[in-house]
């Protein structure tokens, strides 16, 4: 305070004042009162002016002239700028040595505003950079991809952004903390595994395609044994061929679930329009009952759907319909005789909606959670070989899901049951009309 007073309000009152007595000698003390206050005005601007240009040079020592309050300020920033630039040195040092700690991966230090401090030989060769002209620049006006943009903007670290950098490969980049006030972009060179994802992919589509002709030539001679065996010609191959059939139609499911699987793999590698139609999810919910009522006409479990009306989903209804006949498949295969199973579909606490089928089945312990939407996992493979199910199922319904922008929640535990609900965002719930309501009910 002592301090502001002798620099700050002593000059201050020492200008006025002798503008006041000069005004006093020539007949206009307000005029002169004026133009000495606006006087010390403008050399605090010009101060301020200084400091900026001062700044922007980042110069170790302060301009000379530089007085009163003034040269606090500067020595403050210039103690500052010394502690910030021998971290910013550090953090450097410890990133270029050795160049090999990379491993391949592009590296980049910026400071929290976007500007590059520095980067490796690999982040110059995925992203285009040319140390000549582009250390300095703001990485903003380097990497245009908009969801790098948004993850770097608002602080999602940790985040992995897919996208084509400029040097023409796919990569995988990252926002990490670093230092203090610093960030550091982590870039993945993910070309190879693309392709080797595409080639999967192929293969597995390829495979599928090629193997659904034959079961269905193995499959039709199958009905002509049968239909001989009903005449009479040899009784003791009904057992064989019903294990046949059983198998063989297995095979076919499996076939059709990867053909699915490879269809839903291309779709979410390209842009599409999910968000086409508006699903009445309360009117597929009340269908997907009645189909499980008319396939199970013993009533060995019983299907009750409790739907809210007049919302839905925006989105695919083939694939959502296919995603929630695996889950309602699933309850079905894993309940007990009389077992009740419950469709639900109701708004939720954050303004968006899920879909919900609860079982009373055998239940799934905890560790395997995490780990039912893998391909052709199972938590009891004898089980589920026994009642016919792929191991395909739930990861279609993940699949589908991420083309929805929903998430699944899975809750059980044994003997307890199972629910599993399909989660979706505010943004995708839509109203329905009330001519789509009446329709639907």
């Amino acid at each position: 305070m002592r301090e502001f007073l002798r620099h700050g309000l002593l000059p201050l009152s020492l200008f006025v004042a002798a503008g006041l007595s000069l005004g006093a000698v020539f007949g206009h003390v307000a005029a002169f009162g004026f133009l000495a206050l606006l006087l010390f005005l403008l050399l605090q601007l010009r101060q301020l002016y200084r400091l900026r240009q001062w700044l922007a040079k980042r110069a170790p020592v302060a301009p000379s002239g530089v007085g009163g309050l003034w040269s606090g300020v500067y020595a403050a920033i210039a103690e500052w700028l010394h502690e910030d630039g021998g971290e910013e040195r550090g953090a450097v040092r410890d990133l270029a040595l050795p160049e090999e700690t990379g491993g391949g991966r592009g590296l980049v230090l910026t400071r929290e505003d976007g500007d590059i401090v520095w980067f490796n030989r690999a982040a110059a060769a995925l992203l285009g950079l040319k140390s000549d002209q582009d250390r300095g620049a703001n990485v903003f006006h380097l990497i245009r991809n908009p969801d790098f943009l948004r993850c770097y903007s608002e602080g999602r670290f940790g985040h992995t952004v897919e996208m084509t950098t400029s040097a023409s490969s796919f990569s995988g980049v990252c926002v990490l903390p670093y230092a203090r006030r610093h960030r550091l972009i982590l870039v993945d060179d993910l070309s190879r595994l693309q392709k080797l994802e595409t080639m999967n992919r192929d293969l597995i589509a390829n495979v599928s395609h090629e193997l659904r002709s034959p079961l269905t030539v193995v499959l039709g001679y199958l009905d002509v044994l049968d239909e001989a065996c009903e005449r009479g010609v040899d009784r003791r191959l009904d057992a064989a061929l019903t294990n046949m059939r059983g198998q063989g139609v297995r095979m076919q499911r499996i076939v059709s679930d990867l053909l699915e699987l490879s269809e839903l793999d291309v779709m979410a590698r390209e842009p599409g329009d999910a968000d086409a139609d508006v699903v009445d999810i309360g009117e597929l919910a009340t269908t997907l009952a009645r189909e499980v009522r008319e396939l199970d006409p013993d009533e060995r479990c019983r299907v009750v759907a409790r739907v809210a009306r007049g919302f839905g989903v925006r989105g695919d209804r083939a694939r959502l319909h296919s995603a929630f006949s695996n889950l309602v498949g699933n309850a079905v295969r894993y309940s007990p005789d009389g077992g009740a199973i419950t469709l639900s579909w109701e708004r939720d606490a954050e303004r968006g909606a899920r879909f919900c089928v609860a079982d009373e089945g055998v239940g799934i312990e905890a560790r395997h959670l995490p780990r039912l939407t893998e391909r052709f996992y199972r938590a009891d493979k004898d089980r589920s070989r026994t009642t016919g199910g792929t191991g395909l199922g739930l990861a279609i319904v993940k699949h589908v899901l991420n083309r929805h922008d929903a998430k699944l929640e899975i809750e059980s535990a044994p003997g307890k049951g199972s629910t599993f609900c399909c989660r979706f965002p505010a943004a995708r719930v839509a109203e329905i009309g009330d001519a789509v309501s009446r329709n639907a009910r």
